[in-house]
């Protein structure tokens, strides 16, 4: 709520804060004042958005610099923000650019300017001249170190800046700008999540400008082997592109921490390769407890096994879609090969979530409608299915089950290895299955003990929110 509140309401709260008065809570019952201000708070200034545009940063220092609004502060989620400026509004439709309407100096590469003629501390850049070339990083590194002492988590979304290589402009940050920014302020504030996109536009490749100087640098090692706790990393990946690959692969090996992860290649043609670099790497796995894969294509069956193998005694929920199989013919290994894989080895499975799996060089989905028939299925936990319509009939496309880790998801597993068909006769044989136009049920009683529901096909895909307890 903090987020939509404009300056001038925001100044006059801290100034109602510290004036004593006849009528002030504080003067009359302080011990009524203090759970309600408390109260108060903690659901407006627990959260603070900051994207370093005009109406977001003053914000901060408004509540940075009142002694009785910053304790309360515990969290700064910069990046994505709804902000009052007029001239953020139109730039991008979902995502607004951190720096949006100031002029940034940069190095050659793109980052911010770290040199020692940045301005001090003490000064307030944007009121005097908000168009003039500012180094903002020691205010920033002020505010963290010297006033929200109690703010110790981070949340950096940053898939927005990507922008100003192609348009030649200076005045959007980048992604570099923002890990400088956010990993060089030294005030040990440790980045808990990061969303970085390398985006395709044609030929040209955007979000080169995370180098690896920057990977390889002392605070950022530190802050993301220690602290960061989730990753979302979306990308186009070719077989030709080593250097990306290689930074792509190394931003998630050196997550030593990390317990989420969100991966979405875009259709790469290179998944498999990189999939391999992940699944080969020397290093011990992280506890990754939450796996989300989407947008894959040309994946092998032994290098998605490989993955998923990595993560057996600690993986709780696993979520795929979109998934490209590779090969096709009566020897090809198929998707229940790969459900037969993660039965042997991810025993502490919770949640598993399939959905749209295409394979052969025609790419049909794989359907599981047996699985509703099939009377193996677990006695306890909740199932649901998504459908697509071809033709006249309904096909069961997608399922997602939610149990206890051990024999009742053993059971599922068991099931799709046995259930799920491919209609490419190239792939295996003709089942006729789905549903009549008219008679695609909204529950299934499956063999008397667990009811599945049909849900739209949008429910299926990981809720984006990174603070969510894990992608439901």
């Amino acid at each position: 709520m903090l987020d939509t509140l404009p300056l001038e309401l925001i100044e006059h709260i801290t100034r109602f804060v510290g004036e004593p008065g006849l009528l002030n809570l504080r003067q009359t019952n302080r011990h009524l004042h203090r759970q309600t201000f408390e109260a108060f708070g903690k659901a407006f200034f627990s959260v603070v958005h900051l994207s370093f545009c005009i109406g977001t940063f003053p914000r901060l220092q408004a509540i940075a610099e009142d002694e009785n609004l910053r304790v309360f502060v515990r969290e700064l989620r910069v990046g994505e923000d709804i902000c009052s400026y007029e001239g953020c509004r139109d730039l991008l439709p979902y995502n607004h650019p951190l720096g949006v309407g100031y002029h940034w100096p940069r190095e050659q590469s793109g980052c911010l300017d770290t040199t020692a003629s940045a301005v001090s501390s003490s000064e307030f850049p944007f009121l005097s001249s908000p168009s003039a070339a500012t180094n903002i990083m020691p205010l920033f590194r002020h505010l963290l170190a010297s006033r929200l002492t109690n703010c110790r988590s981070l949340l950096l979304s940053d898939g927005c800046g990507n922008r100003p290589q192609q348009v030649g402009s200076t005045s959007i940050l980048s992604n570099t700008d923002a890990v400088h920014l956010l990993l060089l302020a030294g005030a040990g504030l440790p980045v808990t999540s990061f969303r970085i996109e390398f985006r395709r536009v044609g030929a040209i490749l955007l979000g080169r400008e995370l180098p690896r100087r920057v990977i390889d640098s002392p605070a950022f090692v530190a802050s993301w082997e220690t602290s960061l706790t989730e990753l979302r990393l979306g990308c186009q990946l070719e077989q030709d592109e080593e250097q990306l690959l290689s930074v792509a692969a190394d931003l998630v090996r050196r997550a030593k921490a990390l317990r989420r992860l969100h991966l979405q290649l875009r259709l790469s043609f290179a998944a498999s390769d990189f999939l391999r670099r992940l699944a080969a790497a020397p290093e011990p796995p992280p506890p990754l407890t939450h796996l989300d894969m989407s947008s894959m294509r040309g994946v092998t069956p032994a290098a998605l096994s490989a993955f998923l193998r990595r993560f057996g005694d600690t993986l709780q929920y696993l979520h795929m879609d979109y998934i490209e199989l590779e090969g096709a013919g009566p020897s090809a290994t198929t998707w229940p090969s790969v459900f037969a894989e993660c039965r042997r080895h991810l025993s502490r499975l919770e949640c598993f979530t399939v959905w749209a799996l295409p394979q052969g060089p025609r790419a049909q989905q794989w359907l599981f409608d047996p699985i509703l028939k099939w009377d193996g299925v677990p006695d306890s936990g909740n199932l649901e299915f998504s459908v697509r319509m071809v033709g006249e009939r309904y096909w069961v496309n997608g399922v997602r089950y939610k149990g206890q880790a051990g024999a009742a998801m053993q059971k599922f597993l068991l099931g799709l290895e046995e259930c799920a068909y491919c209609p490419d006769p190239q792939i295996g044989p003709a089942r006729a299955e789905g549903y009549e136009r008219a008679n695609c049920p909204d529950e299934v009683q499956i063999a008397g003990r667990l009811r599945a529901t049909r849900i739209k096909s949008k429910k299926f895909h990981p809720i984006l929110d990174p603070l969510s307890v894990g992608f439901k």
